[in-house]
């Protein structure tokens, strides 16, 4: 089962890749879409009311899994904006949004609390530095929307400042200082760091992963490339979930507390061994707050 999911979970990401690099705008016959509203743990039911024809569902019955997928080609002229709401107060507002995709795991019921979203870039082959630009105006106005950097489990609390004590930009993969967004990386970190960047964020309860796939000019490889941007916000179950097989998905909370410490186990002989290279720990930070472990210390 985790293997069709999985199968199929790639084909929808590179089908969407595909239907929003086309020049060809497919998009014409859909009404203008000026601004998209969605609302976090509301059902899908109420957003597909409010914007008819706007998203299109893919579902697989087995897996009890639906896909509900808006796509524009991002030459188009259009683009929509986003909100995202929690309740009456906006989580995150994205511009020039390509893609957006939902899904809905039926087994938690069909609230919406997984959105993936495909914004524009620059066009293809553009400078490095231009791009690397562009991305850091992206991430000061996420961080200017509330939401905060997270070092991701079982990464070591190391701080943008200390990017320089560290040569292999692969020894910290998904969390390197190198790209502590409250630091913006060299030119030349960010030439050397290839393929993909990542950065991690949290605001009240809700986890939103920023990712950049880069692929370099066949001509001018260390000067200019082709960016890929997209996010994914999640909620707090829909995060944790996450980190669990399928079969233990259902004991998710039960299993989260022997999780966390066996990542904070990881966390602190990484962080042990970047003191022994005299690399400096944050030792301030504090992960985000998990609001259902509370919950069970209450009960």
């Amino acid at each position: 089962m985790k293997k069709i999911i999985a199968a199929l979970a790639t084909a929808f990401f590179l089908s969407a890749c595909d239907v929003a690099n086309r020049n060809t705008d497919e998009g014409n016959s859909m009404p203008a879409v000026q601004n998209i509203i969605i609302h976090m743990n509301e059902p899908v039911s109420g957003l597909l009311e409010r914007t008819p024809s706007t998203f299109s569902a893919d579902c697989l019955q087995p897996a009890k899994v639906c896909w509900y997928k808006f796509r524009k080609p991002f030459s188009s002229g259009n683009l929509p904006s986003v909100t995202v709401m929690d309740g009456v107060a906006p989580l995150i507002v994205l511009d020039d949004t390509a893609g957006i995709t939902i899904v809905i795991d039926q087994e938690l019921g069909n609230e919406i609390r997984d959105i993936s979203f495909s914004v524009k870039g620059l066009p293809d082959n553009t400078l490095h530095s231009a791009n690397k630009d562009n991305i850091y105006r992206l991430i000061q106005g996420l961080m200017k929307q509330g939401w905060d950097h997270m070092y991701h489990f079982p990464a070591p609390r190391i701080p943008g400042d200390q990017a320089a004590q560290i040569a292999n930009a692969r020894s910290h993969s998904l969390a390197h200082p190198w790209f502590d967004p409250r630091y913006e990386a060299s030119l030349e970190h960010w030439i050397k760091f290839q393929n993909s960047y990542h950065w991690h964020f949290h605001k009240n309860g809700h986890y939103l992963n920023l990712k950049v796939r880069r692929e370099d000019s066949e001509t001018e490889p260390l000067e200019a490339g082709t960016y890929l941007t997209s996010l994914e916000l999640m909620t707090e179950e829909s995060y944790w979930r996450k980190h669990f097989e399928h079969e233990q998905k259902v004991q998710w909370k039960e299993l989260l507390p022997e999780l966390l410490e066996h990542y904070r186990r990881q966390r602190a002989s990484h962080e042990e061994q970047a003191r022994a290279a005299g690399i400096r720990i944050e030792h301030s930070y504090r992960d985000p707050y998990i609001h259902v472990l509370a919950k069970q210390n209450d009960n």
